[in-house]
Parts: structure tokens; C-alpha cells; sequence
């Protein structure tokens, strides 16, 4: 991978979001998480997401719909997301301050884990 940290933070995301999933009940279309992370990556490497647009221009995400939805929900479902919900507060303090960069320094993925 480009950035091993990056995609270790993108697998335990995705990881959340399945757990969730399956404590309500929802079997998802593939069995391993960070194989489906590697092939959505490649798959969507040259892309600039709807997010990262509305991040660069400074306008509101649609983060409350995606990592907010999988925190409300694994609250619901009594499962862990803290990954989701770094990454939904770490979005909406972007929003909040309105520039187009904001540096949350290093993410310590082994911390954030526990």
C-alpha cells in the first residue's frame, strides 16, 4: 500500500461498519474487509470524492450520513466505532473552522485501536 497507515485506518473503519452491520443483522457481499478496503482503493484511486470536493471548497460533507450514521448506529447495537468516530468529529471540526487544511498531526493508530 502507498501509505500502510492510511490503509490500516481505512480497513479498521471498515471493519466498524461491518461489525455494525452484522449486529443488525445485515450480511454484506464480501467475507474479508480489508481485501474489499484494497479493491475499492484501486478501483477508486484516480478519483477525487464528493467529500474531498466539498472539504476543498470549504462546504458542508455529507460525514453525518456516512461515519455519523455508523456511530449512531453502533451506540444503537451497543458496538465499538471509534474509528468512525474520530474520523465523523475530525470532518466536522473541518466544517466548523472553514479553511482548506487542517493538520491534525500524527495519527496514532495503535491508541485510537484500544
Amino acid at each position: 500500500a502507498e501509505n500502510d497507515a492510511l490503509c490500516e485506518v481505512m480497513t479498521l473503519a471498515a471493519t466498524e461498519v461491518a461489525n455494525v452491520a452484522a449486529a443488525q443483522g445485515i450480511h454484506l457481499p464480501f467475507s474479508n474487509v480489508a481485501t474489499r478496503v484494497v479493491e475499492v482503493c484501486r478501483a477508486t484511486a484516480n478519483n477525487r470524492s464528493s467529500m474531498l470536493q466539498d472539504v476543498s471548497r470549504a462546504a458542508r460533507t455529507e460525514i453525518d450520513a456516512i461515519s455519523g450514521a455508523v456511530v449512531r448506529f453502533g451506540q444503537r447495537f451497543n458496538v465499538p466505532t471509534p474509528i468512525n468516530e474520530l474520523l465523523w468529529r475530525l470532518v466536522k471540526e473541518k466544517e466548523r473552522l472553514n479553511v482548506s487544511t487542517l493538520n491534525v498531526g500524527v495519527l496514532n493508530v495503535a491508541a485510537i485501536k484500544r
